[in-house]
């Protein structure tokens, strides 16, 4: 994102532009066409003709040529932008863990970390003397490797795995029932990419009865949860952590299915999912961010957040602001990987369906 990039350069304090991407994204998602929109009351009248808040279905049939001509409110964005440096900015100089000790000894370390397309590196399964060990490899035109990092696999800490996901990952929430897996640099003590684990027994019901209906048994069912990677990191570092993970998995425990969840909206930010094989659609649910009112150095902030049950929306009715019902959006995808063998029959209904879920 351009301004984005802009406001990283112009900033006096260390932070991931990714966090701002995300956040700036999420929370414009609660405005109208009408309001984010130069003539957006026309762009609510085609999206009505087109039969969009009848159904997420119908928004790939919206004509590209006419959605392009219109053009974004610069006073919003640029309102909503500083809104969430603001929050960004409090979280990082609240948070217990050196932002700045973490990129200093891992980012400035290390050559595989790039944005530069031609140059980024892949993990890729070294050998030498008869042992293998994962490296982070880069390769010239010829495909001939010109350099190789070792890269180490570990289960983290769940303390500084929390961390981590406080500070870096875009729900800033970590959850207590997870184990918690990432990459090393060699000799590092922090890891350059996290993800979290929990079994499907502890997830929410819909989740727990969806692979009911398709023939699992929640207690021996996994869900990849939060994900973080640096910016710049190894093209397919996604698919590798998956499998290492589901690996590590399979060998201490009878596993029937992995689980994860995608958001299509925001297709990059799990676009190597299906590397790992986790590639069958679960079920869609209705996407919506929630926000809440915050105040910050006397300013009135709406913050992200990831509510761990219905009540705290029933009681916190009056602070919250979720994604506006005129903004179109995608849902959210729970995908599947089959693993072992099945506990149940699939229900017959369900066969080659998706299972939806509304609220």
């Amino acid at each position: 994102m351009p301004l984005v990039d802009k406001i990283v350069s112009k900033t006096n304090f260390i932070f991931d532009p990714q966090d701002l991407e995300h956040q700036v994204l999420f929370r414009l998602t609660t405005f109208s066409p009408s309001q984010l929109f130069k003539n957006g009351l026309l762009l609510e009248k085609y999206l009505k003709e087109r039969r969009v808040y009848n159904g997420w279905q119908k928004i790939p049939s919206l004509e590209l040529n006419i959605i392009s001509k219109f053009i974004l409110n610069q006073k919003i964005i640029q309102k909503i932008l500083k809104e969430q440096l603001v929050l960004i900015q409090n979280r990082i100089n609240k948070a217990n863990l050196s932002l700045k000790k973490v990129l200093k000894e891992i980012k400035n370390s290390s050559k595989i970390f790039t944005r530069n397309e031609k140059e980024r590196y892949i993990l890729k399964w070294e050998g030498v003397n008869g042992k293998r060990y994962l490296a982070a490899v880069r390769f010239d035109s010829f495909g001939k490797v010109t350099d190789s990092i070792p890269i180490e696999f570990r289960k983290i800490d769940k303390k500084l795995g929390r961390k981590f996901i406080r500070i870096f990952h875009y729900t800033h929430t970590p959850r207590f029932k997870e184990e918690i897996f990432g990459f090393f640099l060699q000799k590092s003590n922090f890891p350059f990419a996290i993800q979290t684990v929990n079994w499907i027994k502890d997830a929410p019901k819909f989740r727990q009865d969806a692979l009911l209906i398709k023939g699992f048994n929640p207690e021996h069912c996994i869900e990849l949860r939060r994900l973080y990677t640096l910016p710049g990191s190894p093209r397919n570092i996604i698919g590798v952590l998956d499998r290492l993970i589901i690996r590590y998995f399979k060998k201490l425990h009878n596993i029937e299915a992995v689980t994860t969840t995608v958001m299509p909206m925001y297709a990059k930010t799990r676009s190597t999912t299906i590397a790992s094989g986790i590639d069958q659609i679960l079920y869609a649910r209705s996407l919506s961010h929630k926000f809440i009112c915050r105040k910050i150095n006397n300013k009135q902030v709406w913050e992200l957040i990831i509510p761990d049950s219905p009540n705290y929306l029933g009681i916190h009715q009056e602070k919250i602001i979720q994604t506006h019902p005129k903004f179109p959006t995608y849902p959210t995808l729970g995908l599947y990987r089959q693993i072992g063998e099945k506990s149940f029959e699939e229900l017959s209904i369900s066969k080659n369906k998706i299972i939806g879920f509304g609220f």
